[in-house]
């Protein structure tokens, strides 16, 4: 069972159902992405993610070249 925002319960399924927008025009993933879009890039969590992927890429890039220069040196 799932507890709705209004308090009522309704079975999972039907909560899965509702979400994937099953027999309706309305799709809630679709309306909840719309609704935080704008703050996706803002989230402290996705964003430290980006900032460390990107230092691991430097270093990676640093890695390579170290390595490229050893090669020519030798």
């Amino acid at each position: 069972e799932f507890i709705t925002e209004d308090g009522s319960i309704i079975k999972l399924y039907d909560k899965i159902k509702a979400l994937i927008g099953f027999k309706t025009d309305r799709f809630e993933i679709e309306e909840a992405w719309k609704a935080t879009a704008s703050d996706v890039l803002q989230n402290p969590v996705l964003r430290a993610h980006r900032e460390n992927e990107q230092h691991e890429q430097a270093f990676a890039h640093h890695l390579d070249k170290f390595w490229r220069d050893e090669k020519n040196e030798a």
